[in-house]
């Protein structure tokens, strides 16, 4: 009898788990991050260790998306990886169209990206099929954002389109004249869309028909995304210059002039405004005046946005780092190699379901 029990147990052992299948880890906190070596990454917020790494055979430039309990990933050759975000397991894999470097957003069951096949694409999230689609005359690099029923997203046809989030339905569209390309990601205050242009202007468009309110004007294409807080709309030039100006008037508040040009979008966060340059160095700002509270050194230049986390900041950098940082005084907690070079903005996943990412989209948590 004794005999039989074992056996049964042993059975029931043998059964459940196998030495080709390790278990799962432990669900954590973690950072999600893809780079240039076709690699995303989930790594312990503590202390950086690598939780787990999944190969997407080509580089990704896309922030990660959380949604509905899924890891999305879209990389540049238009595939997209639909993972299990705590073992990095494949559910689905599936192909949208063209090179893609925005970064996803969600709502209501539906997944919102525009990629280089000049299209802009609504998928399913239940059923990883495309739900709708609207085609623009030039490649999508812009990152969208909502605005109420609205979609809204600039194409390098020189064009911020809003669509309806459901039906895909043209609800405005602003272009502008001459050279250019809207590659920033637009921002909301309501009533007011702020986003950048390669010839050098930030608008502001009145968010419910695209009416133009006003434009401020740089010496240099502006790639970064720009960010609202506290009535200032705050945004990096290729001039080397990162500005604050008044979101009603369009008036310059405040201007910074760093190493070299930001192209990465900022996060704030009490009275404070972190952004990476090609300088190397991640800055943290006054809110008020643009003053230099601290900088942290990396070994290259940084194009990935920050986000920040329970008071640290979370980026990456062309030297292949991950790197997380005191918020306070730039103090460096960890920085974990992934050898790939890293555009790609990082995603934090807390473990409840809310998604907290950089200001790429402008829906940043």
């Amino acid at each position: 009898m004794l005999l039989a029990i074992s056996s049964l147990l042993l059975g029931a052992c043998g059964h459940k788990y196998s030495s080709d299948d390790p278990l799962p880890p432990t669900p954590a906190p973690a950072i999600i991050v893809g780079s240039d070596n076709q690699i995303v990454y989930s790594l312990d917020l503590q202390n950086g260790s690598k939780r787990w790494e999944y190969n997407v055979h080509a580089a990704v430039i896309s922030s990660p998306l959380l949604y509905n309990k899924h890891l999305y990933i879209f990389t540049a050759t238009g595939n997209v990886y639909k993972l299990d975000p705590n073992t990095g397991k494949q559910v689905k894999q599936f192909y949208v169209g063209g090179n893609i470097t925005a970064t996803p957003i969600a709502d209501n069951g539906l997944i919102y990206i525009g990629a280089g096949d000049k299209t802009f694409y609504a998928i399913d999230d239940a059923a990883d099929t495309i739900r709708w689609h609207y085609n623009t005359s030039g490649a999508i690099n812009s990152s969208a954002t909502f605005y109420q029923t609205n979609v809204v997203f600039g194409s390098d046809d020189n064009t911020v389109y809003a669509l309806d989030k459901t039906t895909g339905k043209l609800t405005w569209k602003y272009a502008v004249t001459g050279t250019g390309t809207f590659t920033s990601s637009p921002a909301v205050s309501d009533p007011y869309i702020y986003i950048g242009n390669t010839n050098g202007s930030m608008y502001s468009l009145k968010a419910a028909s695209g009416a133009l309110k006003w434009t401020f004007t740089t010496s240099a294409p502006i790639e970064s995304s720009p960010i609202v807080h506290g009535g200032s709309v705050i945004f990096g030039s290729d001039d080397n210059n990162f500005y604050c100006v008044d979101t009603g008037t369009g008036k310059k508040l405040w201007v910074d002039t760093l190493g070299q040009r930001v192209v990465s979008s900022a996060y704030a966060s009490n009275n404070l405004i972190f952004v990476g340059c090609f300088d190397t160095y991640m800055y943290a700002l006054n809110i008020i005046d643009g003053r230099i509270k601290w900088k942290l050194s990396t070994g290259a230049l940084i194009k990935s946005s920050p986000v920040l986390y329970q008071g640290k900041l979370y980026f990456g950098s062309y030297d292949k780092f991950v790197y997380a940082a005191d918020t306070t005084d730039g103090s460096l907690y960890w920085k974990q190699n992934i050898n790939g070079v890293i555009n790609c903005s990082p995603t934090i996943d807390d473990l409840n379901g809310t998604q907290i990412n950089s200001s790429i989209s402008g829906f940043n948590n």
